[in-house]
């Protein structure tokens, strides 16, 4: 006697899946409207930006998978991490030394969630040139900046894992206007 068994054919669709590039590539596209003071109409009334216009930002320059073929959504998620951690730290820093505008900067950008602590994060494709640029302009123009240095960022090779010393980001922080002005004129998708 033999069995046979029936099997039904799976009609799960599958997820559509985001690239990191194309998550960034909306992400620039909602800065635009942002700055140009057009709505997006894909943000929903809950993910809008505070109603201050002039409101403190922290843009995040993130080198990508254009550049780095290494920089995946994980990484990229956890080099933007490092970037919101540098920027708090280093701003303390400076806070402790007497800087009473980024103190202001900071507590205002961290009240924007509530009791939650933090506050909008815009997160920005960029090769090397574009970031170190950025940033730099960004230094010139008085605004928080810096860039993140990861010594132990991972790549593989078949079964061996590297661990190499890289800049894989930079962040600016401060007001709306401010910020603009130091990265606008950037081409930041060269």
């Amino acid at each position: 006697m033999s069995m046979t068994c029936a099997t039904k054919s799976s009609t799960k669709r599958s997820e559509p899946t985001w690239t990191t590039t194309s998550f960034f590539r909306m992400m620039l596209r909602r800065l635009r409207l942002r700055f140009a003071g057009t709505e997006d109409p894909a943000l929903s009334k809950k993910n809008r930006p505070p109603e201050n216009p002039d409101y403190v930002v922290l843009v995040i320059l993130m080198r990508t998978q254009n550049e780095l073929a290494s920089m995946n959504a994980g990484k990229a998620v956890a080099q933007g991490t490092h970037a919101g951690n540098m920027m708090v730290k280093k701003a303390r820093k400076r806070i402790k030394k007497g800087d009473a505008e980024l103190k202001s900067l900071l507590r205002e950008w961290e009240a924007q969630s509530g009791k939650q602590g933090f506050g909008t994060t815009l997160t920005l494709e960029a090769d090397e040139r574009a970031m170190r640029k950025g940033v730099a302009r960004a230094k010139t123009h008085g605004i928080h900046a810096g860039i993140v240095h990861d010594s132990t960022y991972p790549i593989r090779d078949g079964k061996v894992m590297h661990l190499i010393p890289l800049d894989t980001c930079g962040f600016l922080f401060g007001r709306k206007s401010v910020v603009e002005a130091a990265t606008i004129s950037l081409n930041l998708m060269d």
